[in-house]
C-alpha cells in the first residue's frame, strides 16, 4: 500500500473522523465530566475516587479497502456511597429507630421562675 500526505498518522486524527469531529468533542466533554465528578467525590466524601474511561473503535474493512468505523466512548464515574441508617427490631417484627435496650429518660418541661436548686446527697 502506498502512503500519501492524506494518511492519518495519529490517534486523534482517527478519532476526529466519526461524526465529522463531533465524536472527538464528545470524548473531551465526557473525560472532563469524569475528572470533575471524581474531584467532587473526593471533596464530598473525603475518600479516594475511582473511575474509568473507555474508547472503543470497531472496524470493518471491505474488499475494496474501505473502512467503516463505529466509535463509542463510556465513562464510569465514582459511585456515591449508599445512604445508611441504624434501627432496631421493635414489636411484631417492625423496625424502630429507638434502641429498646437503652434506658429511656423522662424529659419534663421546666418553666422559667420555677427552677429549684437541689444538691446531690
Amino acid at each position: 500500500m502506498n502512503s500519501n500526505s492524506h494518511d492519518l498518522k495519529t490517534i486523534d486524527q482517527i478519532l476526529s473522523l466519526p461524526d465529522s469531529g463531533e465524536f472527538l468533542m464528545q470524548i473531551h466533554d465526557k473525560h472532563e465530566a469524569l475528572i470533575n465528578a471524581m474531584t467532587s467525590f473526593v471533596e464530598d466524601n473525603n475518600k479516594p475516587a475511582s473511575g474509568s474511561f473507555n474508547i472503543k473503535l470497531d472496524y470493518k474493512l471491505d474488499r475494496a479497502g474501505m473502512f467503516q468505523i463505529a466509535a463509542k466512548c463510556d465513562a464510569k464515574e465514582p459511585q456515591k456511597p449508599a445512604a445508611t441508617a441504624v434501627a432496631w427490631q421493635g414489636d411484631s417484627g417492625r423496625i424502630t429507630p429507638a434502641n429498646p435496650a437503652q434506658l429511656k429518660m423522662e424529659i419534663r418541661d421546666v418553666s422559667p421562675g420555677e427552677t429549684e436548686l437541689r444538691t446531690a446527697s
